[in-house]
């Protein structure tokens, strides 16, 4: 298993979901607008989210995870919990 894929597994599906409107490129209002939070909680998701993954940044973030690797990682851990 790699660094990414067990970090990935840490994450609530939650925070999988953000991960991935963060993948999508998606703006913050986009992402308030599809979980249904507000700003002040799409920020502090987003920090644990970071800190989960080791990084600072949503560059170092798609960096780490090519997009369609990642996706359907999570959509397949979203799918076993039936978010």
């Amino acid at each position: 298993m790699t660094f990414r894929a067990t970090k990935t597994k840490e994450l609530s599906a939650r925070q999988q979901q953000l991960l991935e409107l963060i993948l999508e490129h998606r703006t913050i209002q986009e992402m308030t607008t599809i979980m249904g939070i507000t700003n002040n909680s799409i920020a502090a998701l987003k920090k644990h989210v970071f800190h989960k993954l080791g990084v600072r940044s949503v560059a170092e973030v798609r960096s780490l995870y090519p997009k369609e690797r990642y996706c359907a990682i999570c959509r397949a851990a979203l799918d076993k919990m039936d978010v």
